[in-house]
C-alpha cells in the first residue's frame, strides 16, 4: 500500500468560509454584552473557544464555560447557535478541488 492513505481537512476557515464577527453578534443578541472584551483580552476565555475546536473539551464544558464567563442562564441551544452563526458558505471551486483529489488519489485498502 503505497502512496497518501488519509487526508485530514481543516473545515472551518480552509473548506468553509467563516464570519468569525457574526459570532460575536449572536452572543451580543443573546445578552453577553461584554464576549468582545472576554475574547479579546483575556487568554483563559480565548483558550475556551480554542480548546472546544481542538476537542479539549467537551461541549457541555463549552457551554458552561460560556454560562461562567458571561454570568447569563443561556440555553446549550443559544449557545450553540450563537457559535455556529460565524458559519458561511463553502466555495464551489472548494467542493471541485475536494472531488478532483478524490478522483485522482483513489481509494486504499
Amino acid at each position: 500500500m503505497e502512496g497518501i492513505k488519509n487526508l485530514i481537512f481543516d473545515f472551518g476557515g480552509v473548506l468553509i468560509n467563516l464570519t468569525r464577527n457574526r459570532c460575536i453578534e449572536a452572543f451580543e443578541e443573546l445578552g453577553v454584552t461584554n464576549i468582545r472584551s472576554l475574547v479579546a483580552s483575556n487568554y483563559h476565555h480565548k483558550d475556551l473557544f480554542m480548546h472546544l475546536e481542538m476537542g479539549m473539551i467537551t461541549v457541555s464544558q463549552f457551554h458552561d464555560g460560556i454560562r461562567s464567563m458571561s454570568g447569563r442562564l443561556l440555553t446549550d441551544q443559544q449557545i450553540d447557535m450563537a457559535w455556529i452563526a460565524m458559519l458561511d458558505d463553502v466555495p464551489t471551486y472548494k467542493l471541485d478541488l475536494l472531488l478532483e483529489l478524490k478522483n485522482n488519489i483513489g481509494y486504499y485498502y
